[in-house]
């Protein structure tokens, strides 16, 4: 088996031990930059089948990034396109400290990582060491199982929040999900919601515009309220 590590991999210690771990067991590797994924395996197993796994990795903090600017729904589905693929996470959720608006707690953090394994369909491995990072990503040369290679790869288009400024705004709100932040920026765009709330209040802005409240929860009015 073989080895492809992207390139555009920012973490050169990470890189240095992956590399120290293939000379160590005999694999071959090659840093490029790859289309999708940040890890490929390819090449033959014991079995003597052609098996391929691309493996993206995220630390917590690249991961609940990601989620709120809602580019982790493009990655996964680009990752889809292997016959193998496997989300590895690595550090630990720091539920003391605000991401992005939102305090992560415990029932947050299982929300979004059964939504990870059951919306999006992608299996995932959380790791808190860096050692146990490198482990799994060597344990995915074994558990791959034989499919279609995949020779072609297509980058699915650019997350919608990255091209609408306005929903990546809405995504920062508290207690704004993904889906909340889609129907509002469908409503009004948050720049011209925001101007209106600086006039007249956020509960008058609701009503004027008929924004139901479930879709603007207590903690999402009280901080546009600060606003």
């Amino acid at each position: 088996m073989k080895l492809y590590i992207d390139a555009r991999e920012k973490d050169d210690s990470l890189i240095a031990t992956i590399i120290e771990r293939c000379v160590e067991e005999g694999e071959e590797w090659e840093v490029k930059q790859l289309a999708v994924g940040d890890y490929l395996w390819e090449g033959k197993n014991a079995d003597g089948e052609e098996i391929q796994v691309c493996i993206e990795h995220k630390t917590v903090k690249d991961l609940t990034a990601s989620k709120a600017s809602a580019h982790l729904e493009t990655q996964l589905a680009d990752l889809r396109q292997f016959p193998n693929y496997l989300l590895l996470i690595d550090g630990k959720f720091d539920f003391r400290q605000a991401r992005y608006g939102v305090f992560y707690s415990p029932k947050l953090k299982n929300g979004l990582l059964t939504s990870i394994a059951l919306r999006d369909r992608v299996p995932y491995v959380h790791v808190e060491y860096r050692h146990e990072l490198v482990d799994v990503l060597f344990m995915c040369r074994d558990a791959g199982i034989k499919g279609e290679r995949t020779e072609i790869i297509e980058r699915h288009s650019k997350t919608l929040s990255r091209k609408d400024a306005s929903l990546y705004m809405w995504h920062c709100v508290p207690g704004i999900g993904e889906s909340r932040a889609r129907e509002l920026n469908k409503i009004v765009r948050f720049g011209s919601f925001v101007k209106s709330c600086m006039t007249v209040g956020v509960d008058i802005t609701m009503e004027e515009l008929g924004i139901p409240k479930k879709l603007l929860p207590k903690k999402a009015r009280a901080f546009l309220g600060e606003v």
